[in-house]
């Protein structure tokens, strides 16, 4: 689920104007070469990890690992308007008299919140969505009638249209698209064709939305937030369902973070009272986290950026890119291709302006540099590229692909050890290389090491260090780190908290926390003096009695796209919410239930169980 950072050598900085909300990385640098060691950016230093991390010796036997585990909770995807969700309406199938659980009119939904508030019915206001309870507890301005009235014309002119109609149709169709199940590619596909086609009639109903939700900012500034989210998805980029984006890059912190929700609260303040449920609570836990994170990201690994990356491989092994020199070339049609090893790049740096140091040779990198000048989407730009000897310029199609190889494995496994197993920290993951995002929340792991094939005809015992020169075959020889000695052969399962959610309630036996997995194989580079120094994805062929993984779609090894995380002594910044009120209210939901139980039927089946908390 995904957002950019900027890097020194020791710590990663975030910088809040280069942000894109949803489940999106944290941009951080991470240059590698042709010898793949570490490097600068893909360091101990950039994790933040222990001086020891990369000491075989120290780490070598600690191949299990677990910290307490990480919560479930949605990714508030953008499609059903974030935390400003009715969620418990709006997948019930028991419908409220006075409140819409699903809606494509912004104005509706302020409308029928003010009446809630006025009544101060506390089912009504127990329905609302996490956004709206909270600007209720702390706006104390209400919504003027002049703008009232402009809502109420505002829904008289777009109530039952068609647009509305579309609009309600195509977040249907994200909803579905969201389950990633065996329809996804065709309705993926009808989901374009209906918003391509239907935009000129929907476009005048989002833009006056756009401007009256500007207004109510002072009102409900969370919710005006959240909907904006909503507004922003179905007025551009309709060749891609953006069903995934969300705040799983809120989520997983604050689930690594912050202790896992108990009860529901009734929050009091002054003379306002609202129940705040489990889901409520992870919910604005997770926006807090999203949307106001801490200054400083510590991570390793660059965002992949292209659909074709996992078939642009040698070896097993996605290339650093590729110079498309045929006649025709265009985004996903590149002929004539040649591949490119790559010598330097930012891949933050802004474009025009990037510039690329490349070679056609894995010794000589140098021969070539590339001026990005246009942007294409999916990894392709149209560059200026000289040829660094013979000074001669052509306009050329390229395409870059390094970043969907950065990880390295090496640093992987030092971050299991010292983040997970030692300091329980834990770290967030994007577990599959996709243009698409999924930050994880990793809380577990297992390793299991592999015997290494060797010259001789024997094979090595498992976890005991191979001289490089001993290796019998090893296809990836021209990528080790230049001081690698002895090599370790590994295959390690990861264990991260999955998506699931929101519920007013979660049970007490965590049926509804639920966990994924992944599984990467992958060779450690030591030095002669026992320090992991780099790393390879994949495994070794011949590898006895073991077969090699399969990714999805894929000819490259399983292999995790970026990690990252906060300093441990991190926490959300000023925003919109306050995070010393939602500690209060998520302390509360800590402490022992008073038999206090609230009744939502009939959407709930069960009361919920309920701490009161004063805030004042």
């Amino acid at each position: 689920m995904r957002n950019l950072l900027q890097v020194s050598p020791l710590v990663i900085v975030s910088l809040s104007s280069a942000l894109t909300a949803g489940c999106l990385q944290r941009s951080f640098n991470n240059r590698s070469e042709l010898k793949e060691s570490l490097g600068q950016f893909n360091s101990p230093e950039s994790l933040g990890l222990s001086s020891n991390a990369l000491d075989w010796e120290s780490i070598h036997k600690e191949t299990k690992g677990e910290r307490a585990h990480a919560w479930s909770d949605t990714w508030w995807p953008h499609y059903a308007k974030g935390i400003a969700d009715r969620y418990t309406l709006r997948r019930n199938t028991k419908s409220s008299e006075n409140l819409s659980g699903r809606g494509a009119l912004l104005s509706r939904f302020v409308e029928q919140y003010v009446s809630a508030v006025a009544k101060k019915d506390p089912k009504e206001l127990a329905l609302l969505s996490p956004a709206e309870k909270y600007d209720y507890l702390t706006t104390d301005v209400e919504v003027p009638a002049n703008l009232m009235a402009r809502l109420q014309s505002y829904s008289k002119k777009y109530a039952g249209t068609p647009a509305e109609q579309v609009l309600l149709g195509l977040e249907n169709k994200l909803e579905k698209l969201g389950e990633y199940d065996e329809t996804y590619k065709s309705l993926n596909q009808e989901y374009a064709r209906e918003a391509n086609s239907s935009a000129n009639l929907f476009k005048p109903l989002l833009n006056e939305a756009v401007e009256l939700n500007s207004q109510l900012k002072k009102y409900l500034p969370v919710t005006s937030h959240d909907w904006g989210l909503w507004l922003d998805t179905f007025s551009w980029a309709h060749d891609e369902e953006w069903a995934w984006m969300g705040i799983c890059n809120g989520w997983s912190p604050a689930a690594l973070r912050e202790a896992k929700p108990l009860n529901s609260v009734m929050a009091i303040r002054g003379s306002k009272k609202v129940l705040l449920t489990e889901g409520d609570i992870r919910g604005l836990l997770s926006w807090v986290w999203g949307w106001q994170f801490p200054n400083v990201t510590l991570g390793a690994g660059v965002r992949c950026d292209a659909n074709e990356s996992r078939t642009i491989v040698k070896n097993r092994r996605i290339i650093d890119g590729r110079l498309c020199e045929g006649n025709g070339s265009r985004p996903g049609h590149c002929v004539a291709a040649n591949t490119i090893y790559i010598q330097s790049d930012d891949p933050f740096a802004r474009v025009p302006g990037r510039t690329v140091r490349f070679g056609f040779d894995p010794q000589n990198k140098t021969s070539h540099e590339a001026r990005l000048k246009t942007n294409l989407g999916n990894a392709y730009y149209e560059a200026e590229v000289r040829d660094l000897k013979s000074g001669e310029k052509r306009d050329l199609l390229i395409q870059l692909t390094q970043a969907c190889r950065d990880m390295n494995p090496g640093l992987f496994h030092a971050a299991l050890v010292d983040l997970v197993a030692r300091r329980k920290t834990g770290f967030v993951v994007d577990a599959d290389r996709y243009t698409q995002v999924w930050n994880q929340p990793v809380y577990a792991y297992e390793m299991t090491y592999l015997p290494i094939a060797k010259k001789d005809g024997s094979q090595a015992e498992p976890g005991i260090p191979v001289a490089l020169n001993e290796v019998r075959e090893d296809p990836y020889a021209a990528f080790r780190a230049e001081k690698t000695n002895h090599i370790v052969q590994v295959r390690t399962r990861v264990v991260y908290a999955a998506e699931n959610g929101p519920f007013a309630a979660y049970d007490a036996d965590g049926k509804k926390e639920i966990h994924e997995e992944m599984t990467v194989d992958y060779t450690l580079e030591l030095s002669k003096k026992g320090k992991i120094i780099g790393g390879e994805w994949g495994l070794l062929p011949g590898t006895p009695g073991v077969r090699p993984l399969k990714a999805s779609n894929s000819r490259a090894s399983v292999a995790p796209d970026f990690i990252w995380n906060y300093p441990e002594s991190s926490s959300p910044g000023k925003g919109l919410v306050s995070y010393k009120m939602l500690k209060k209210i998520h302390q509360c939901s800590l402490s022992k239930a008073q038999n206090l139980k609230f009744d939502l039927s009939p959407y709930l089946k069960e009361a919920v169980a309920y701490v009161e908390c004063e805030l004042d």
